[in-house]
């Protein structure tokens, strides 16, 4: 990602609370992926909206929420009516919504991840993702007018997630054991709200060969 996104960090340590929508806050419109482009908006813009924020008792987040001078965030309306984490797939979604991935929704069967910008793999596989499934993964996204967004249970190799970077291709490693989305490329790390979900010693060992 190139370009700009706002969190809200509620205590000393640097634990992210929410992720502001700049794209409502911006352009009035609701952002559907992390953060805004760099080139969509200039520096001395965004100052003067950080400084406006400042004086503001709440601030809207991109998972439907606001949060407030003290750091709490405070449930707004929500047209959500799923049971909390109630499949693998749904909490991933949820997690993913946290990050700004608005347009990622669970079908009707929550038996995976749907999407109109992105074409969402779940690679369940016991082999790591490799540059060859990359490729391919990513000419059929494109051939759809999609990016690519992966979602492995195992992991993926050295230049599978050098390709994703280039390739602006999310990858992203879940752990179906305890329900913990972590980044595996350098593409997810910037969007990834906690750094405690970037797991070199999981999601980022190679496996098997490409």
């Amino acid at each position: 990602m190139s370009g700009w996104s706002a969190d809200v960090r509620r205590d000393e340590r640097g634990a992210v609370s929410r992720r502001l929508d700049l794209g409502e806050l911006l352009f009035g419109e609701p952002s559907v992926v992390p953060g805004v482009g760099s080139g969509r908006v200039s520096r001395a813009r965004l100052a003067e909206v950080l400084a406006e924020l400042v004086g503001l008792p709440r601030v809207l987040t991109v998972d439907g929420r606001s949060v407030g001078r003290e750091g709490l965030p405070a449930q707004l309306p929500q047209t959500d009516t799923r049971p909390e984490g109630s499949t693998l797939v749904d909490r991933v979604a949820r997690e993913l919504t946290r990050m700004g991935f608005a347009d990622v929704v669970p079908d009707s069967t929550c038996s995976r991840l749907e999407s109109d910008i992105f074409r969402v793999e779940w690679w369940n596989r016991s082999k790591s993702v490799g540059l060859g499934d990359v490729q391919r993964l990513y000419g059929s996204a494109a051939a759809r007018r999609r990016r690519l967004m992966v979602v492995t249970e195992n992991s993926a190799t050295r230049p599978a997630r050098a390709f994703a970077d280039d390739a602006g291709v999310y990858v992203f490693v879940v752990d179906p054991g305890d329900r913990r989305l972590a980044a595996c490329n350098d593409l997810a790390r910037e969007v990834v709200l906690d750094e405690s979900t970037w797991l070199p010693a999981r999601g980022l060992v190679d496996r098997s060969p490409v």
